[in-house]
């Protein structure tokens, strides 16, 4: 498996990622040359190293990065030089058995509870703990973080970001490129390019 990245958000999914230890990380933009990951992984470092390995290797991939549009970018480009974009799924999540859709390139982390009717998108990140209740739907490269709650019915645009803790209460409909604030408590539906935070969340105007 080859994982995009090698930093941060690469360090968690390591343990998610059932290869039998073998794993390769990309990163072609730390400076120095990254040539070795937590002394123990090969990280490869030009484009033309990546399309030399999908040729091969195994073309599946996996984000080992967070953010939201920046994931797509990446995700597209890696795309283009052979690479096939893939979920992974730590062995402990909870997915519901029933009328449940996930889309390429998710990650889904250790303790996450995604009930019965959902519907995710492509590349979106749900982070350790986050719960995804009935009839949810998240839309393409969300990033739901660690703790995050979302209740029955909501509907999440493409590109948000949901912070740590943040509970979406039920029928609640949330737009394209949102943030939403650590802790926040969303009550009332949320227009795109907002940026929320508090209990009950409130727009921030001006930062």
């Amino acid at each position: 498996m080859l994982v995009i990245g090698a930093k941060g958000h690469a360090k968690e999914i390591i343990d998610i990622i059932d290869n039998n230890g073998i794993i390769t990380f990309f990163d072609n933009i730390t400076t120095p040359p990254l040539h070795i990951f937590l002394n123990t992984f090969k990280v490869l470092n030009s484009f033309d190293q990546l399309t030399d390995y999908f040729l091969k290797n195994d073309p599946k991939f996996c984000l080992g990065i967070g953010g939201t549009k920046i994931r797509q970018e990446i995700a597209n480009k890696i795309k283009s030089h052979g690479g096939q974009l893939t979920t992974i799924t730590a062995h402990n999540a909870s997915i519901g058995q029933y009328d449940v859709a996930i889309g390429k390139g998710c990650n889904i982390m250790k303790n996450v509870m995604i009930s019965n009717s959902v519907i995710i998108g492509e590349g979106v990140l749900i982070n350790y703990g986050a719960s995804v209740h009935h009839d949810v739907s998240i839309g393409n490269y969300c990033e739901i973080s660690p703790g995050a709650m979302l209740l029955g019915r909501c509907k999440i645009g493409n590109y948000t970001s949901i912070g740590a803790g943040a509970i979406i209460l039920p029928d609640i409909k949330i737009g394209n490129n949102v943030i939403i604030g650590a802790g926040a408590v969303v009550t009332k539906n949320i227009e795109s390019n907002s940026k929320v935070i508090g209990i009950p969340a409130k727009k921030i105007i001006n930062e």
